[in-house]
């Protein structure tokens, strides 16, 4: 019989529960495999900003994997060029758009379904992604990215030799 301790349980209150240990933050969670990692800070920092920073449900957006390329698209009808902005800081991607608070065409809805919100979504880019491009066409954001592959990471055939 497998009993319910065992598992890692998520609640609506975000506490973590491990075993018999009652634990209330992802740092909790991470920090035995923290105390016996070199090299992945990243790693662990990248998944503690999960419980900081819930990802925006607005825009929606959908990320698309085709072999070594990815691509980013957020649907944003009605937004031009010069309200969105699209922004790397270390491994950090930040797209940020900024609406004009007031409505200059003067009309009065009866019905607004159409968002005219401003929005930031932050997505955490691996040390091997490179952003290529961005573009706004159709009222789809588009930024596109490839995973660069370094010599060394590639794998490689050892020539085996007889003596």
């Amino acid at each position: 019989m497998v009993r319910p301790h065992n598992y890692i349980l998520l609640n609506t209150k975000r506490r973590i529960a491990m075993g018999n240990r009652q634990l209330t933050t992802a740092r909790d969670f991470f920090d035995p495999w923290m105390n016996q990692s070199f090299g992945l800070d990243n790693i662990f920092h990248a998944l503690q900003q999960f419980d900081r920073n819930p990802p925006a449900k607005y825009p929606p957006h959908n990320i698309i994997k085709n072999g070594d390329k990815y691509v980013l698209e957020f649907a944003l009808a009605g937004w031009k060029e010069d309200e969105i902005k699209v922004e790397l800081e270390k491994n950090i991607l930040k797209v940020t758009g900024q609406k004009a608070d007031s409505d200059e065409s003067g009309q009065d809805f009866v019905h607004r379904g159409i968002a005219n919100r401003s929005f930031f979504s932050q997505f955490t880019i691996g040390d091997n992604i490179k952003i290529v491009d961005g573009k706004l066409e159709d009222g789809v954001l588009t930024i596109n990215m490839d995973l660069i592959i370094p010599e060394e990471d590639k794998p490689r055939t050892i020539q085996i030799v007889s003596s």
